[in-house]
């Protein structure tokens, strides 16, 4: 829409502002997207796609944050294990045999922190996530000196495509990430 969400928060937004939101949210909603947050465990996810392929018709699913999954029966299994056997099953159970993209995005490790690019190597649980991908993007913050020395009109993010197994990769894109507009 458009719309500084502090003013949306705050309600101080105008006539016109409003109209917009209302739109966009009316967009969304019919867009047949679904945010669905009591799904924590790779069984309950995959048998909530299962039940939305059948009753929507969904065509792809979005997993914020991979590293709060979890499974049934982990048995003890360190977390990067853990990590690495959800990372397989949402490619082979999920991508593969219901024939849908999948997106799952996880957190970068600390030590990501001391690159000036960030790699797929840098994520929690890394190997076996990059290794499962077909497409790994990355998206950091730019550092402070580097917008101040090309200016804002290049971005303030890089968004890295590190791994295309369909196409180029290694490509570094400038973008503008503005968290203060909805």
């Amino acid at each position: 829409a458009g719309v500084n969400s502090q003013r949306i928060e705050r309600g101080n937004v105008t006539d016109e502002e409003y109209a917009r939101v209302r739109q966009a949210t009316i967009e969304y909603h019919e867009g047949g997207l679904f945010l669905i947050d009591d799904c924590v465990t790779l069984e309950s996810i995959i048998n909530r796609t299962r039940t939305l392929l059948r009753n929507e018709r969904i065509v792809g699913i979005s997993i914020d944050y991979l590293q709060l999954m979890s499974l049934e029966k982990s048995f003890s299994k360190k977390k990067y294990e853990e990590e690495g056997e959800i990372s397989g099953a949402l490619k082979n159970d999920v991508a593969k045999k219901f024939d849908i993209p999948v997106i799952a995005i996880s957190q970068m490790s600390r030590r990501a922190l001391d690159r000036d690019i960030q790699k797929a190597e840098d994520g929690q649980g890394a190997y076996k996530i990059a290794q499962d991908s077909d497409i790994y993007m990355i998206l950091q913050d730019k550092s402070k000196d580097e917008i101040e020395e090309y200016g804002i009109e290049y971005g303030n993010q890089i968004l890295n495509l590190d791994k295309n197994r369909g196409g180029t990769a290694d490509v570094l894109i400038d973008i503008l990430f503005d968290k203060d507009t909805q």
